[in-house]
């Protein structure tokens, strides 16, 4: 009986499988809890000691977010407290929804095959695994791309759905920023699909739909967002993800095959001929499918050139759900014989699944893939002895503050410049020092070895020998111990 229902519904088990299977993974990574990193943290710093009303006003240290995002943080820290787990919760809960609802759509919409293509491409994709785990809101933008989808196309099919769509997509602007590009393609695309069947009802009902979401939007810009997208820092930070002038320039090509490649997980040289491949194919195929997701790509990267948003890796994971039905358009030319669909559908599932289990493992057991903050102060304060000086290199203050947990750390020093009113107290000390830094960028490394220079100048200057040093390298993060040369007695 069991081998007859597998027979009759092999389509459902191997899209369920694939999903539990995704899932299983996620939770892997939520329950491992590793460290918060650099944005995990100071959006953590940013939030937690505010209210709802609070969470109005601008966040610190350049952080942005979507608000009903930030109001469900807030919820869920107040229900289950302020650990790494609390703070994960909303965006670990939205990364599996928008799994399990892509599986819902591609099974009623999608060809089988393609339905279990585009399931395994989302549920393996570390990327997606690795942000559904990150106190960020990158995972609420998928699921608000799988929504959307979802919405324009019980619109396009029934008038039954036109006012419990539009006020879902009321909402969406203000679950994800990136979600007003998903609107404005799936409109645009859309309203072609019901030019092309000459049913003006179906346009009406999607330009109310697309409508509602850009008034949406706009009220959100101009009462909140307005500010936040003028920033100057914001537009320096990213500049390197924008298309620049001239806009068919090898550097654009390379900047939008990344992208591309981030959100298929196709190999490099093939990204982009594989992107291409399904787009054409699906366009002569199954227009009615691929043109809305075509015009997603299209409003996105009318806005990066626009230099409005940046085309870079977690930014851009709303695109994933379009990407992958895209892609898969290339498994849509295989016979059409039960027992070809099988073997390819499973084969392809289980490649996708083996192409990202090594990463996947490694990014399970091996700590967190950003910055191993936390490890940080566990060795000092494991190690430490209670009269030693303990540095903090900025932003490693900043991290501090969350964990402030540590009885070692509540001593602990700024150490924001390499100034001779800094430095000389501590050398005079005589004491062993710990310095904490990141390592993720050239300048704070250099920081570093001119710390080095500038400790042992001041104790030549007294007199003494060089400092002893060791050190522990974690995750783009360091720790340098200093120690005073032997037999120096403290002033």
């Amino acid at each position: 009986m069991f081998f007859e229902f597998l027979k009759k519904r092999w389509v459902d088990v191997t899209i369920c499988s694939v999903i539990l299977i995704g899932i299983i993974w996620r939770l892997g990574f939520y329950f491992w809890d590793v460290s918060l990193w650099h944005d995990e943290i100071l959006l953590a710093n940013s939030i937690i000691d505010r209210g709802y009303l609070e969470l109005l006003r601008p966040l610190e240290y350049g952080q942005v977010a979507p608000h009903v995002f930030l109001f469900a943080v807030e919820a869920s820290t107040r229900l289950f407290g302020e650990s790494e787990w609390s703070l994960r919760l909303i965006p670990m809960l939205s990364g599996c929804l928008a799994l399990v609802w892509m599986g819902y759509y591609a099974r009623r919409y999608l060809d089988p095959v393609v339905a279990i293509f585009v399931c395994s491409l989302m549920s393996f994709s570390t990327s997606l695994m690795m942000y559904t785990v990150n106190f960020k809101q990158y995972s609420g933008d998928l699921l608000a791309s799988v929504v959307a989808l979802h919405l324009f196309t019980l619109v396009q099919d029934s008038k039954r759905w036109c006012i419990g769509a539009s006020g879902l997509v009321l909402l969406l602007p203000w679950m994800s920023f990136p979600s007003i590009f998903v609107i404005a393609g799936l409109t645009i695309g859309f309203l072609f699909n019901a030019l092309f069947d000459r049913d003006q009802r179906q346009f009406a009902r999607i330009a109310v739909v697309g409508g509602v979401g850009a008034i949406s939007f706009s009220i959100y810009y101009f009462l909140i967002l307005a500010n936040i997208s003028s920033s100057e820092d914001l537009v320096d930070f990213w500049v390197h993800f924008y298309f620049w002038e001239p806009l068919w320039s090898y550097r654009n090509y390379l900047l939008l095959n990344s992208g591309i490649m981030y959100t298929t997980t196709f190999y490099y040289g093939l990204t982009m001929w594989v992107f291409v491949a399904g787009l054409v194919l699906g366009l002569w195929r199954n227009y009615r499918q691929i043109l809305p997701c075509m015009c997603v790509f299209a409003v996105t990267l009318i806005v990066v050139y626009l230099q409005k948003y940046p085309f870079c890796e977690r930014l851009i994971l709303f695109l994933f759900p379009f990407s992958a039905i895209i892609v898969s358009q290339i498994v849509a030319l295989i016979p059409r014989t039960k027992m070809i669909l099988v073997v390819v559908s499973v084969a392809s599932a289980l490649s996708m699944f083996l192409h990202s289990y090594q990463s996947n493992v490694s990014y399970l057991l091996n700590g967190p893939v950003y910055q191993d903050v936390r490890s940080n102060f566990d060795f000092i304060e494991s190690n430490g002895a209670p009269d030693e000086i303990i540095c903090l290199v900025p932003p490693f203050d900043e991290f501090s503050k969350f964990y402030s947990d540590y009885p070692a750390l509540s001593e602990a020093v700024v150490l924001g410049d390499l100034s001779e009113l800094t430095l000389l107290p501590m050398v005079e000390s005589a004491k062993p020092i710990w310095v904490v830094s990141e390592e993720r960028r050239a300048d704070q490394s250099q920081f570093l070895i001119d710390l080095v220079y500038e400790f042992n100048q001041l104790a030549e200057s007294l007199g003494r020998g060089d400092y002893e040093l060791s050190y522990v390298k974690f995750k783009r993060t360091i720790m340098i111990y200093f120690e005073p040369a032997v037999g120096v007695d403290t002033l």
